[in-house]
C-alpha cells in the first residue's frame, strides 16, 4: 500500500510540476512551417480578441501572461483540426457577453478613410469553430470604462487610452519586462505581436506599407522565435519597423549606438547627385580635417559606399527613398576605430587618407553651420528670411514690408521658439483649412474616420502682400511638414526644394519586452483635398536640388534660387 502512495504522491508532484513548468523558453528551436503557421494564426487571434472583446480591452486578464499559457500548447500542433479545436476551448474560457453592437455596414459612419482589415476571420476553412467565436466577438458592445466628461463617456481601455474627443491615443499598460538581463523567444515573440497588432488596429497608414502586413509577420516569426541576445533582438525590431516605410518609427539605445559605432570622423555627409558629399568640415577644436567640402565618398576602409547602404538600409524605417539616405549619411563615418581609411573624389582626381575619429558626445558642435543662423533677418532690403530650426530665440516683426519672404524649413524646428513662428497670421488675408486629419477608433480597431481639419489665419486685410517661398528638402519632417502646409495656404506662396520626409502627424510610445520604447504614428495626416502626404511628402511647386559644384563652392543653390525668383519681381 505505501508503494501506491509513493506512486501517487510522485505523480502530484509532477502534474503540479507541469502546471507551473518554466515558461521562460517555448519548447522551439528553429521554426518549420507548421509552428509558424500555428504562431502565425495565434498572433492575430491574441491581437483581435485584446482590442475587440471588452473584457480584455478593459483589463480583466493578463494578456500577455495568457498568450504564454497558450502558446506552447498550440506551437507544436501538427493538424489544423487539432489546433482549430485548442484555440476555441482557450477562446471560451473568456466568457463572451450577450449584448451586442451593430454591425458597422449598419451603422451610419461618414467620413471613412479605412475599414477594419480583419476579413480573414470569416475564413472558416481555416479556422472552423475559431471563426465562429471572433465573428461574435467583433459584434461586442466595447463599452469602455470610464469617467463622464460633458455628457460622453470618456474613452479608457486597459491597453489603450482615448482624449475625449478620441482625437488621439495612448497605448498604456504594456509591461515593458525592463529587468529582462536576455531575451527568451517568448518575450521577443510577445514584442512582434505587439509590434504587429498595433500596427494591424491603430497605425493609420497601413494601407501605404508596401509588403503586405500578413506576410511581413509570417516572414519575421521564426526570426523572433530563434532570437540568441538583445542585440539581435534589438536589430530585428529594427528590422521589422523598417518594414512599415515609416521615418517616425525607429529604436535608438545604448546597445544599438555601440553596434553602429561611438566615434565619428568630424564631417558632415549629404546625399547629393547620388553620391555621398561632404557638405560640413567641424574642426575647430581639432586636428584639421583632411577631407574638404565637396569631397564625394566612395570607399570606407575597402568597402564600396554601396555595399555599405545595402547594409545599413535593413535598419532604417524610411518613408521614402530620400530621407532613406538622409539616414544612412547620419551613420555612414560611426565607428569604433580610431581612424577611418578614406577613398575619395575632389575636383576629379581620386585621393586617399586616414582620417582621425573621435567619441561623438565629445564632438562640440554638428558642423551644420545653417543651425547657428538667425531666427529672422532682412537678406536686403526686398527678402526677409525666417529660419525656424535656428538654435537662437528671436523675435519676428508683427509687420514684414518686402517684395518677398522666405520661411526655411529644411531642418526641424527648434520648439523653443515654436510661438513666434507657428501661426504668422499676418500671412493670411482670410481663413482657409489647412489641414485634414484621420484618427482611429475605439469602437471599432482598424477604422480610421476623417476626423476634423485645422484652420490657418483670419480675416485680414493689411496680410502680407509680397512672395512667399517655403524652402524644404530631406530634413523637412513632422512638424516641419505641418508647417509647410499650413504656410502655402498664404496667398501668392509657393515651395521650393525637393523630396520631404513623409512623415507627419502625432506619434506616441508602445512598450516593449526589454525596457524598449518605439514610436508609433497614431494620427493621419491629409491635404483638406484628400491627398496624402504621408511618404510622398509635400510636394514642392518648384523642384530646386543642391549640386556637388554648388556644395564645392560654399553656396546655398537652394536659397539663391529663392532670393532671385523674389528679384524677378517687378
Amino acid at each position: 500500500m505505501w508503494k501506491i502512495y509513493v506512486i501517487f504522491f510522485i505523480l502530484c508532484i509532477s502534474c503540479n510540476y507541469e502546471g507551473r513548468r518554466d515558461m521562460s523558453n517555448l519548447p522551439v528551436e528553429e521554426c518549420d512551417t507548421i509552428q509558424i503557421s500555428n504562431l502565425h494564426l495565434l498572433c492575430k487571434v491574441w491581437g483581435f480578441m485584446k482590442y475587440y472583446h471588452p473584457d480584455i480591452a478593459n483589463g480583466m486578464y493578463d494578456w500577455d501572461n495568457e498568450l504564454f499559457e497558450i502558446m506552447p500548447r498550440v506551437v507544436n500542433i501538427k493538424s489544423k483540426k487539432e489546433r482549430n479545436r485548442v484555440l476555441s476551448k482557450w477562446i471560451n474560457k473568456y466568457d463572451i457577453p450577450t449584448s451586442c453592437n451593430k454591425s458597422l455596414s449598419d451603422t451610419q459612419m461618414p467620413n471613412v478613410k479605412t475599414y477594419p482589415d480583419i476579413s480573414w476571420i470569416e475564413n472558416k476553412e481555416e479556422l472552423g469553430e475559431v471563426s465562429d467565436l471572433l465573428l461574435n466577438m467583433k459584434y461586442l458592445e466595447r463599452n469602455c470604462v470610464g469617467l463622464s466628461v460633458g455628457g460622453d463617456l470618456y474613452k479608457d481601455y486597459c491597453y489603450l487610452e482615448f482624449s475625449e474627443d478620441e482625437k488621439k491615443v495612448f497605448f498604456k499598460n504594456e509591461n515593458d519586462y525592463k529587468e529582462l538581463k536576455e531575451i527568451k523567444n517568448k518575450y521577443s515573440l510577445l514584442a512582434l505581436f505587439r509590434i504587429w497588432n498595433v500596427i494591424q488596429y491603430y497605425y493609420p497608414y497601413k494601407y501605404l506599407i508596401d509588403k503586405k502586413w500578413d506576410d511581413v509577420l509570417f516572414e519575421y516569426i521564426h526570426k523572433f522565435a530563434s532570437v540568441k541576445s538583445l542585440l539581435e533582438y534589438k536589430l530585428l525590431i529594427l528590422m521589422v519597423l523598417t518594414e512599415v516605410e515609416d521615418t517616425h518609427m525607429n529604436l535608438w539605445d545604448e546597445d544599438i549606438q555601440n553596434w553602429i559605432g561611438n566615434r565619428k570622423a568630424l564631417v558632415n555627409v549629404e546625399f547629393v547627385e547620388n553620391s555621398f558629399v561632404v557638405t560640413g568640415v567641424y574642426d575647430k577644436y581639432y586636428k584639421k580635417v583632411p577631407l574638404e567640402i565637396g569631397d564625394v565618398i566612395l570607399k570606407i576602409d575597402g568597402r564600396c559606399v554601396q555595399n555599405i547602404i545595402e547594409e545599413k538600409k535593413m535598419y532604417i524605417s524610411a518613408s521614402n527613398n530620400a530621407v532613406l539616405m538622409r539616414g544612412i549619411s547620419l551613420q555612414l563615418l560611426f565607428t569604433d576605430k580610431e581612424k577611418l581609411h578614406i577613398e575619395y573624389l575632389r575636383n576629379n582626381q581620386l585621393l586617399s587618407d586616414s582620417v582621425e575619429t573621435y567619441y561623438y558626445k565629445s564632438i562640440k558642435n554638428n558642423g551644420n553651420r545653417r543651425r547657428y543662423k538667425p531666427l529672422f533677418e532682412y537678406i536686403d532690403e526686398d527678402v526677409a528670411y525666417v529660419y525656424p530650426g535656428s538654435l537662437f530665440s528671436g523675435k519676428i516683426p508683427d509687420q514684414i514690408n518686402t517684395k518677398g519672404l522666405i520661411i526655411d524649413l529644411r531642418d526641424y524646428p527648434n520648439q523653443k521658439n515654436i510661438k513666434e513662428y507657428l501661426e504668422f497670421y499676418h500671412l493670411y488675408n482670410e481663413s482657409k483649412e489647412s489641414v485634414l486629419f484621420t484618427y482611429g477608433s475605439s469602437t471599432w480597431p482598424g477604422l480610421f474616420t476623417y476626423s476634423y481639419t485645422t484652420v490657418v489665419g483670419k480675416k485680414n486685410e493689411n496680410s502680407y502682400k509680397g512672395l512667399v517661398i517655403i524652402l524644404v528638402d530631406e530634413g523637412t519632417q513632422s512638424h516641419g511638414e505641418y508647417m509647410a502646409m499650413r504656410y502655402r495656404c498664404a496667398p501668392n506662396s509657393i515651395i521650393l526644394g525637393s523630396t520631404t520626409a513623409g512623415a507627419d502627424g502625432g506619434v506616441v510610445r508602445l512598450a516593449l519586452p526589454g525596457g524598449i520604447y518605439v514610436p508609433v504614428g497614431i494620427q493621419g495626416v491629409y491635404y483638406p483635398d484628400g491627398r496624402e502626404t504621408q511618404r510622398i511628402g509635400i510636394v514642392p511647386d518648384i523642384w530646386m536640388e543642391p549640386t556637388i559644384k554648388g556644395i564645392r563652392e560654399g553656396r546655398d543653390e537652394v536659397l539663391e534660387k529663392a532670393i532671385e525668383l523674389i528679384n524677378e519681381i517687378e
